[in-house]
């Protein structure tokens, strides 16, 4: 633009455009405080609208876009048409709000932009005029804010979301920061940079592009593929960095199938479904022999290599030890969890199989195949219902509701046994068999943190185990402990049929991943499983300790043992942990069993006898393969694409098959 032959500064431009602009009156804002403009040529307004402001507010909305449609909506299952929608809106709306604030906090006394970026970056020009001296304060203080994010969210997060978020605003502040106090005409300054930033991206994208070949012709995971994902887990910078470069532009197996991960997963209520009828037996008869007192604590988050009877290493839970070691208890060693996350996991107890992805088909009751059993055989009901519960089970006479007025994540095992004690020792014998379920949050990883991590004075721990976790199992064992003690009294014991596990497990630490949810990693799916039978039940069954076991099976085992002993053969339902012979197991057995996180597109398939996992993460568009040992132990496999192949063929199959039986497709 030009005035009287001279060209416009920069400032007179930008005030012009945004009083064409009509910004919610900053025009005015801009032209009370700046110098006359009224003889500006429309034309060039526009081509410096054109030119200069729309590429940048293009530019901006479009980043602000990417970053959300990577980050938080995949782990939504968002994907295709909506997520691009949502994300663009939201961007545009966000990057306007913030050149609206930006603008009006500007000073034409004071500022001098030489381009329209400048104005998205308007709060940080007062370090433009600062001395050094401040200008390494505000490093120093960026630093410390970035350090404060991750030590307060690494525990919080589900797949490392806040943490990505806190990463982008420090990564937006660094560059406004490192962008205003670099004199705009040092182009030597801003060379030097964009060359570094060019040759670590080249560097780390050759080391992505040879990991694959150098493991398949090793035939093992690379040192460099093992250090990258580790590094991940420590620096979340590199993950966002590596997700946004790697994860989400090179899909291994393709996206198409990932995409159709996402499409099967978290299913909206808007997709009405007509529950479909599920029994586990032809006809559902009530018991004729003795019926057994049942106990079933879910003990939520926790890990089988935390418990005594799964790793002599620990020394903390004595009574789970003392349980395991009673005659008429069977300790199950190759057990897992079908769903990784409370809100499958828990219903998949109570449907005795697998389900939809969907939170929750409406009505529950023609799923519920445990309800159905405990209905049929006149138990009465001692429930603690969490939100989970209250959704699947309906409201009966026969419930009497543990816990009540306690919000779920509250629930505590050692006040729930204390009250379930006082029932007990009112309880009629001729009321009949009861029917305890109870999932304690005691060891949830967002309880421990709201309880600062805490670890009782005078504690002794093992070195080697997270100290705020392994108390908290220790307290719940001693609680645990004493109850059984207490059954015993009463002589209650040896006719109840008690079943301590978890919904799942917990990353606590390993390789920098914390908590559960989006995850099916080793440590998160396999689970304890320690069943104690009465001893004139159990002298009538066998059982095979070492076989693949998972918590679908519970509810089909209390139909067997309980009479129902016609237990559908269906490959999504569980099976009879406990028969007259172990022939009747073996039509049962399966040469892959489908795994799923509870929140999100992450399957895993566990095959080999429980030997072999592999991962397909939908949200990171990645996959693992894992070789799961008998002690406990695991360690990541070697993975070729052929193997790839058929685990994701045989996914896409197990899905398909779900999805038909409840009429999905």
């Amino acid at each position: 633009m030009h005035q009287h032959g001279r060209p416009l500064p920069f400032r007179q431009c930008r005030y012009r455009a945004a009083d064409l602009l009509q910004l919610d009156g900053v025009h005015q804002f801009l032209l009370d405080r700046g110098p006359p403009i009224g003889d500006l040529a429309g034309w060039e307004v526009r081509r410096y609208i054109v030119q200069t402001l729309l590429p940048a507010l293009v530019l901006f909305v479009a980043l602000a876009g990417l970053a959300l449609r990577n980050i938080i909506l995949p782990s939504l299952s968002l994907e295709g048409f909506s997520a691009a929608f949502v994300s663009a809106a939201f961007a545009f709306g966000l990057v306007m709000y913030g050149v609206a604030s930006s603008v009006r906090l500007w000073n034409p006394a004071q500022n001098s932009n030489h381009h329209a970026v400048d104005v998205f970056f308007d709060p940080f020009q007062f370090l433009q005029r600062a001395n050094k001296t401040k200008q390494s304060i505000a490093f120093v203080i960026l630093a410390c804010l970035a350090w404060f994010l991750s030590i307060h969210l690494s525990r919080l997060d589900w797949d490392f979301m806040l943490q990505k978020i806190a990463v982008l605003l420090i990564w937006i502040i660094a560059f406004a920061i490192f962008y205003t106090i670099t004199p705009p005409n040092n182009r030597v300054t801003r060379l030097w940079t964009y060359a570094t930033g060019v040759l670590l991206l080249s560097a780390y994208l050759g080391l992505v592009a040879a990991q694959p070949r150098w493991s398949v012709e090793e035939n093992s995971p690379t040192a460099i593929g093992q250090a990258i994902e580790e590094f991940q887990g420590y620096d979340i910078s590199f993950r966002l960095a590596d997700t946004l470069l790697r994860g989400r532009f090179t899909p291994r197996g393709g996206a198409g199938f990932y995409s159709f991960l996402s499409d099967n997963t978290n299913i909206p209520r808007s997709t009405h479904l007509s529950p479909t009828e599920i029994n586990l037996v032809a006809h559902l008869n009530p018991s004729t022999g003795r019926k057994p007192n049942i106990f079933i604590f879910v003990i939520d988050s926790l890990r089988r290599d935390y418990v005594s009877p799964y790793n002599s290493a620990v020394t903390f839970t004595p009574a789970l030890e003392a349980l395991a070691e009673d005659k008429d208890t069977v300790v199950f060693q190759n057990a897992f969890t079908r769903y990784g996350g409370t809100g499958l996991s828990e219903p998949s107890i109570w449907v005795g199989g697998m389900m939809l992805h969907q939170q929750y088909v409406s009505p529950f009751a023609p799923l519920n195949s445990l309800q159905k059993l405990l209905d049929a055989n006149h138990y009465a009901e001692w429930i603690s219902k969490d939100n989970i519960l209250q959704q699947i089970v309906p409201p009966s006479p026969n419930i009497n509701e543990l816990d009540a007025n306690i919000g779920a994540m509250h629930y505590d095992l050692c006040q729930t046994l204390r009250e379930l004690t006082q029932r007990l020792q009112f309880a009629s014998p001729s009321a009949g068999p009861i029917f305890v379920y109870t999932q304690p949050q005691n060891i949830h990883v967002s309880v421990i943190d709201r309880e600062g991590r805490s670890v009782p004075d005078g504690a002794r721990l093992p070195a080697q185990f997270d100290a705020a976790y392994a108390s908290r199992v220790q307290k719940l064992d001693a609680c645990l402990g004493e109850f059984l003690t207490g059954l015993k009294k009463n002589g209650l014991y040896d006719n109840s049929l008690i079943i301590v596990t978890s919904d799942h497990g917990d990353s606590l630490g390993e390789h920098g991943r914390w908590g559960h949810a989006y995850t099916l990693f080793p440590e998160i799916v396999r689970i304890p499983l320690i069943v104690h039978l009465p001893p004139w039940m159990l002298n009538t069954v066998k059982y095979d300790p070492k076989s693949v076991a998972f918590l679908t099976d519970l509810t089909p085992s209390l139909y067997y043992l309980l009479g129902q002993k016609a237990v559908a053969n269906n490959p999504l339902f569980g099976r009879p942990l406990f028969t007259d012979s172990l022939d009747e197991q073996q039509p049962y057995s399966r040469d892959s069993y489908l795994l799923a996180s509870s929140y999100a597109p992450v399957y895993g398939l566990l095959s080999n006898s429980g030997r072999s996992l592999y991962i397909a993460d939908g949200v990171n568009y990645r996959d693992y393969a894992y070789q799961l040992n008998p002690d406990g132990s695991s360690r990541e496999a070697p993975l070729t694409d052929a193997e790839r192949s058929a685990a994701q063929d045989e996914i896409r199959r197990q899905i398909n098959a779900i999805a038909r039986f409840y009429h999905l497709q």
